[in-house]
């Protein structure tokens, strides 16, 4: 689970995700950026939200 979310962490990884879904037509070229954002702060509520085990 941690691999996946440290991926997550990472701009590329939504970068990668918005040109996946601009090549298969679900959004057009110029949303990439706001799908990028809204990944990005996506994860960080998601870090603001979740507790850390020591």
């Amino acid at each position: 689970m941690e691999a996946v979310l440290n991926k997550l962490r990472e701009p590329s990884t939504w970068k990668g995700l918005g040109w996946l879904l601009v090549a298969i037509g679900a959004i057009p070229v110029g949303a990439i950026d706001g799908f990028m954002t809204a990944g990005v702060a996506l994860v960080g509520v998601a870090e603001v939200i979740r507790s850390e085990t020591k």
